[in-house]
């Protein structure tokens, strides 16, 4: 499928009115007005608010790392091992303007997922038309995970902007043939692996691109793969330089030893030997202090070496319990509707779905029964309405992917099933619904192709 040869057909660039784009305008300013709402609803400048709700977990890291970087112009505390610099400069950024007011990048966040919605929109008119790429911009207006985390201290807000524009460049260089845009695409990824470094792995997927898309000559592949990685590693090492200058570590983050260990080998033993996970990390904890790890168990990327290599040794021995729950946590990053954070905020009792649950219950069924019964009423409630659109959001999903096999348009679908295998399988056991935040965009176009479809023959039977 070529994305470039509809723009000036049917596309964001062709000669149109302006009439054509009030229904953008209206979608826009409904996604504003809601997210607006239920930042008034919040009242996020209440300090109390702010240190009991928004300043908890991660964003107490990115926070504190802000405020470093204001005060001493550095990082040098040791969150800065495990934590990349991207999203703390933009709050640090913020701050230096504003002060130290965290609501204030929530306000800005909100403009950021509404340029999301509008790029989301122009994604949309190149794959296929502007009426199916306003029910994509209206299913994003609504979805539950793109308002909340434009109201946390976390990256998704800022790292889905960044990587929406990275595909959109990367896929007007292929279509194009253009290397420029192929350098561009591969320095965005770079600087959005630095806000969020699950994309480190990224170039994977793109040299799955580079084969599998249609009508390449093989030179191109060769340049296009070639530029793209070069590129975004160029990109990468300051950073890398940095952690090798002052801990002898040319890598970019120390997260990937502690989430091996505390999670995936975790949840590995818990499937084994079915103890408590307390114990689980207290044993292993106890086995990386005996090998030299710290006892604060700070992360360090020293502490991180010796977690890698405990957590790989017992994945290895354990791989055929390993990969189940692996395979359940990606299926619970789609299926989590993902409401637990909006009910935080509103003090609504909830019960989140820790690492824990792949391991207790095998199958569907399981996972679904289990769901109703440790979930409080108050989150089910408002879960209902989001997960029947979440239902009829993947229905439309599946038969858009249909409908876009039989018209012979591969390699969008291929690019969307790439990116909801790679964000899911990549943080594999950990199941959290803010995994699949950066493919919402894509997905809902396929679902929104589904959904036309849907109209039309509606439409057909009625005549």
């Amino acid at each position: 499928m070529s994305l470039t040869p509809k723009l000036g057909k049917r596309g964001y660039f062709s000669k149109v009115s302006l009439c054509d784009y009030r229904p953008l305008v209206l979608i826009v300013i409904a996604a504003i007005l809601v997210r607006f709402v239920f930042f008034l609803i919040l009242q996020p400048w209440d300090p109390e608010f702010v240190w009991e709700k928004i300043m908890v977990g991660d964003a107490r890291h990115y926070h504190g790392l802000a405020v470093e970087l204001i005060k001493k112009r550095e990082y040098n505390s040791p969150t800065s091992q495990f934590r990349t610099p991207g999203y703390p400069i933009f709050i640090s950024l913020i701050y230096t303007i504003t002060g130290v007011k965290p609501w204030i990048v929530l306000l800005i966040q909100i403009v950021i997922n509404t340029i999301t919605l509008v790029l989301l929109y122009i994604l949309g008119t190149q794959v296929t038309d502007r009426k199916t790429a306003l029910i994509a911009a209206g299913l994003y207006a609504l979805d539950p995970l793109a308002i909340y985390y434009s109201h946390a201290i976390l990256t998704e807000t800022l790292f889905s902007l960044l990587f929406l524009i990275s595909i959109l460049t990367l896929t007007h260089g292929i279509t194009d043939k253009n290397l420029k845009f192929i350098l561009t695409s591969g320095f965005l990824l770079g600087i959005t692996t630095l806000v969020k470094p699950v994309t480190l792995y990224f170039p994977i997927i793109i040299v799955i691109l580079f084969l599998l898309w249609p009508m390449l000559k093989r030179s191109f592949r060769i340049k296009g793969t070639i530029c793209y990685i070069l590129i975004f590693f160029l990109s990468l090492s300051p950073w890398m330089f940095r952690n090798y200058h002052k801990y002898g570590h040319f890598s970019l983050t120390s997260f990937q030893g502690r989430n091996l260990l505390h999670d995936n080998a975790t949840a590995t033993r818990k499937a084994k030997t079915g103890e408590t996970y307390a114990k689980i990390r207290r044993d292993f904890f106890d086995i990386a202090t005996s090998k030299g790890a710290t006892e604060d168990g700070a992360p360090t990327f020293y502490n991180s070496k010796i977690y890698n290599e405990i957590a790989v040794d017992y994945l290895l021995n354990n791989i055929n319990y390993y990969v189940p729950v692996h395979f359940r946590g990606m299926l619970l990053v789609f299926i989590d509707v993902g409401v637990i954070g909006i009910c935080n905020y509103l003090g609504l009792k909830t019960k989140s779905l820790s690492v824990e649950f792949t391991t207790t219950y095998h199958t569907l069924g399981e996972m679904t029964k289990a769901f109703f019964s440790i979930k409080p009423t108050p989150e089910l409630m408002v879960s209902l309405g989001f997960y029947i659109l979440l239902l009829i959001t993947y229905g439309c999903f599946f038969l858009g992917g249909i409908m876009m096999i039989r018209n012979g348009e591969y390699s969008y679908l291929l690019l969307t099933i790439l990116l909801m295998l790679y964000f899911s399988g990549l943080p594999g056991v950990i199941g959290q619904a803010r995994y699949r935040v950066p493919v919402i965009p894509f997905y809902l176009i396929a679902s929104a192709i589904g959904i036309k479809g849907v109209f039309n023959f509606m439409r057909k039977r009625r005549q």
